[in-house]
């Protein structure tokens, strides 16, 4: 019974970890679309729907527990990103040409997307290498009420959640979003 609760606390540790670098990872997107205004391509979005949805499952397995199923979504999930990390950057792989956006350490977001998808899909490997999940013994566990610090790191994601709903309705509207964004479709 110890065992089995330790390792949940572990994977509700590295839940929060990954929810964690997620919430930083879309603080810093919009730092630079706001301070720099590096408006997000389609491409761009789509890698941010992405890491939304890696933090929605990381939380689900947070308050719900981890299951085979939840990393299974997350593993899908963080494949589809690199997948279309890795389309963007074979988009800008033509020497001469300069990539959208300004690089950050000398590499486009694109790339760091790819960079980070690789590291969360490493991650997801691990953290199913800590424990074999037993499906009965976590399905039967209720939900967990979050401490004031989860509660405060989920907040602040579910914040970061429609913050970008909000940037994307400035930015296209309720219209496809042009290929490079130059401004917002909707300024104030």
């Amino acid at each position: 019974m110890v065992k089995d609760f330790t390792e949940i606390k572990t994977h509700i540790v590295f839940n929060a970890l990954l929810l964690c670098g997620l919430s930083i990872l879309l603080i810093m997107a919009f730092y630079f679309q706001l301070a720099y205004k590096e408006l997000p391509c389609p491409l761009c979005l789509l890698q941010r729907l992405c890491f939304i949805a890696l933090g929605c499952i990381a939380l689900l397995n947070i308050i719900h527990g981890p299951r085979p199923s939840h990393y299974g979504l997350m593993l899908l999930t963080t494949l589809i990103g690199l997948a279309i990390s890795v389309r963007q950057i074979l988009l800008h792989i033509k020497p001469g040409d300069p990539g959208y956006g300004s690089p950050v350490l000398g590499i486009h977001f694109y790339t760091w997307g790819a960079i980070l998808f690789f590291i969360v899909a490493i991650f997801i490997g691990i953290g199913l290498l800590l424990e074999h999940i037993r499906t009965n013994d976590i399905s039967k566990s209720k939900a967990r009420n979050l401490t004031i610090i989860g509660k405060v790191i989920a907040t602040l994601f579910l914040v970061l959640i429609v913050l970008n709903l909000i940037a994307v309705l400035f930015e296209c509207g309720f219209y496809q979003c042009p290929d490079n964004p130059t401004q917002y479709l909707w300024q104030t």
